[in-house]
């Protein structure tokens, strides 16, 4: 199983190498910023990562993960939510993102595409994984519920391993298992992606980038234009106009 200090089952990033120890032996980080509105929440947490944890020469660097809930006014109505991991300082690194699902990986698809079932307890190497190419992921589980992700490029989706947890007093069995769905991305690339909590057969969002700092995500309450940056941004196109580093764009259909 997964060790603590090396922290894989967390739902989080990797970078410069994937076995890179939890800084500071945490796994928390420092909540930079904020904004909460009526329609859309946003916060950002900053780790920062000082240059002895690497060998590459290339100094420190932040891991930040912006973080904004667009909220339906109705509670069982298409709530969501967009998610960008930037990497100041540390762009030239790799990078592996990674998230912990609640069940089996044959439970796991990627553009419609299913895993099989893995053994069980195996920490698959990397060159070994199991992997699935797209935009899109949907992680399922036995109670009806999932999580769709919808990602702003296509992207490597691969299984790290699935495992047996054991649990007191929430499960007959004393167990659950776990899969481990991790995603690689190169020198200058970071991840930009919604995350769909979805319940039965919910329909699931339509998501575009719009420009280098956005997306476009369309449901069947409106159309959402979202944008995610460490730097200042400015777009006025397709009649929205849009200054500054995080925010949302709403349009519902009457309004």
């Amino acid at each position: 199983a997964p060790t603590r200090d090396n922290g894989i089952y967390h739902n989080r990033v990797k970078v410069g190498r994937r076995d890179l120890p939890e800084v500071f032996g945490r796994v928390d980080g420092s909540i930079a910023d904020y904004g909460f509105g009526p329609a859309a929440d946003y916060a950002v947490a900053d780790r920062y990562y000082p240059p002895e944890l690497f060998t590459d020469g290339q100094g420190e660097m932040h891991w930040r993960r912006h973080v904004l809930y667009l909220k339906s006014a109705r509670p069982e109505g298409a709530n969501g939510f967009v998610m960008r991991d930037t990497f100041p300082g540390g762009e030239q690194r790799r990078k592996w993102w990674s998230w912990l699902n609640l069940d089996d990986a044959d439970r796991i698809a990627v553009d419609g595409q299913g895993f099989a079932a893995l053994e069980r307890n195996k920490v698959f190497a990397e060159n070994e994984m199991p992997m699935k190419r797209g935009s899109t992921v949907e992680m399922k589980t036995a109670f009806g519920a999932s999580t769709w992700f919808g990602f702003s490029r296509p992207c490597e989706v691969r299984i790290r391993m699935t495992f047996d947890y054991g649990v007191q007093g929430s499960v007959p069995s004393g167990k659950e298992t776990k899969t481990i769905v991790e995603i690689p991305a190169a020198a200058g690339e970071d991840f930009f992606y919604v995350v769909f909590p979805r319940g039965g057969e919910e329909p699931v969002p339509a998501c575009v980038p719009f420009g280098a700092d956005g997306m476009k995500i369309t449901t069947a309450e409106g159309t959402d234009y979202v944008f995610l940056a460490d730097r200042p941004t400015a777009v006025e196109r397709d009649e929205v106009v849009f200054a500054g580093k995080a925010g949302a764009v709403r349009v519902s259909a009457d309004r």
